[in-house]
């Protein structure tokens, strides 16, 4: 599903929260599953890794690609995903959005290289 200016509301509305102050993964978590109240990310889920220090919000995103099989990314640090920089809330969701996409898309395609597997990301697990 493509970020529309539509889309990013409905998120911003299920979220409700100034994603420009997000802080941790936990925060990602929730985002993710207003996302996918709006259509976007199905299939996608975000596990917190457990916490090195303070300052490590590390996550990883694991995509189902099949039949009780998830392809499952290296860890990814939060501030790869949350703007580095105060933004407007349409603008913080859109860059989110995407980063977390194309994560979710890479997941997807090396799951396939590695695989031989072709199929696309199933609905919910199933």
């Amino acid at each position: 599903m493509e970020l529309t200016d539509v889309v990013v509301a409905k998120v911003a509305e299920e979220y409700g929260v100034d994603v420009a102050s997000c802080c941790d993964a936990l925060d990602v978590e929730l985002l993710v599953m207003a996302a996918q109240a709006a259509g976007l990310l199905e299939g996608v889920v975000v596990h917190q890794l457990v916490p090195v220090d303070a300052q490590d919000d590390s996550f990883v995103i694991a995509v189902f690609v099949g039949p009780g099989v998830a392809a499952v990314s290296f860890p990814v640090h939060v501030r790869e995903v949350i703007p580095d920089r105060r933004t407007e809330v349409p603008s913080a969701l859109r860059h989110a959005l995407g980063r977390l996409q194309g994560i979710a898309g890479q997941v997807v395609a090396d799951h396939a290289r590695w695989s031989g597997r072709t199929e696309e990301p199933q609905e919910n697990g199933s």
